[in-house]
């Protein structure tokens, strides 16, 4: 009754990531991002999108206080929706990164109020959109600008004729942990009060809980 065109579904192909943004659906696609009508996720009006700035494309979304967050690989951006039906008509989305940005659309997530995602150099949160925190510092030798970290658990064959071997004569092997960001996964526990990175390139995951980082293996050891 307003006279709204609506996408067809050869008008928004290739979707690179979608996430909820006020009772709507909001879907990526390499630099544009599409607004569902409220509460109906397949109807999109043609005309309510935005352009992402960057020369980059888009690896993720994330909603934050009713407003837009947009990663690139290495940028983050911040978008205000305007009000009323068409919300593709505020600000032109601003620049809050130009070398943080996160490395895909599972890598993000919510916990405590704050928004938490992975890039190529750690873990960050934001609580308003707008500051950016590093919550990884502690684990940075994981990433490949940092070095390289050592797996805390580690073993070795026993080849002596006894059954053991005497460590203070031989130095065991020691497993690196290098990050890489196929496929990494991100979620929290809101019981546990934990945050899980998922690793499975390693076959593991970063646990952040009570303020510390553990490091958990899915293999066995033994």
């Amino acid at each position: 009754q307003d006279g709204f065109v609506y996408a067809e579904n050869s008008g928004l192909t290739n979707i690179k990531s979608s996430t909820i943004f006020r009772d709507r659906l909001a879907y990526a696609t390499d630099h544009q991002i599409f607004f569902s009508d409220p509460g109906r996720p397949a109807n999109v009006i043609g005309i309510n999108f935005i352009q992402c700035p960057s020369a980059n494309k888009i690896t993720a979304l994330g909603e934050l206080r009713g407003n837009l967050l947009i990663f690139t690989d290495r940028e983050t951006y911040l978008y205000v929706p305007s009000e009323g039906t068409i919300i593709s008509r505020g600000r032109p989305p601003i620049a809050v990164s130009t070398n943080i940005g996160c490395v895909g659309p599972s890598a993000i997530t919510t916990a405590s109020s704050k928004l938490v995602w992975v890039s190529n150099s750690g873990v960050h949160s934001t609580s308003d959109g707008t500051t950016i925190s590093n919550i990884g510092k502690p684990i940075e030798s994981f990433w490949a600008g940092g070095g390289l970290m050592t797996n805390p658990m580690t073993s070795y064959f026993e080849t002596a004729s006894n059954g053991h071997v005497d460590i203070s004569s031989v130095t065991p092997p020691r497993t690196l942990l290098q990050f890489s960001p196929e496929n990494i996964t991100l979620c929290y526990s809101q019981n546990k009060k934990a945050l899980i990175m998922n690793a499975p390139h390693l076959n593991g995951a970063w646990c952040f809980t009570e303020g510390m980082w553990s490091w958990w293996t899915y293999e066995s050891i033994v």
